[in-house]
């Protein structure tokens, strides 16, 4: 399975970004050079070692003061898969953006957003 191709084929319906743009940015219209190559560095060198180590510890300690700032009386929680959910992609958010540049972390409909386009794939 080519996931570059898979998840090719979905961006302009995730993302409602234009054919005509994407192919731009992959190259495909013969007057631009694909983005792949560069981001594939981006991506290898950003997502191993160090980089990935602060990442993940980045993620981990925003869910970790999230469990820790819940009161010893409990909380309500009348989804936990929603929860658990919004938790996630908020820790995986920050872990990637930081908190001051986060956008999931400023408004939950952006959450929302990102999980209700997920239902049409």
């Amino acid at each position: 399975m080519d996931a570059q191709s898979f998840t090719v084929a979905f961006i302009p319906r995730l993302f409602g970004v234009k054919q005509q743009t994407l192919d731009r940015l992959l190259g495909r219209d013969g007057m631009h050079e694909s983005i792949m190559s560069p981001m594939e560095r981006v991506f290898q060198t950003t997502l191993s070692g160090d980089s990935l180590n602060r990442i993940t510890l980045s993620g981990l300690s925003f869910v970790a003061d999230t469990l820790n700032s819940i009161p010893r009386s409990g909380i309500s929680v009348p989804n936990l898969y929603m929860w658990l959910r919004d938790i996630m992609s908020v820790a995986t958010s920050t872990a990637l953006f930081g908190r001051e540049s986060n956008p999931y972390g400023k408004d939950s409909a952006v959450v929302d957003a990102q999980w209700y386009s997920q239902l049409w794939i």
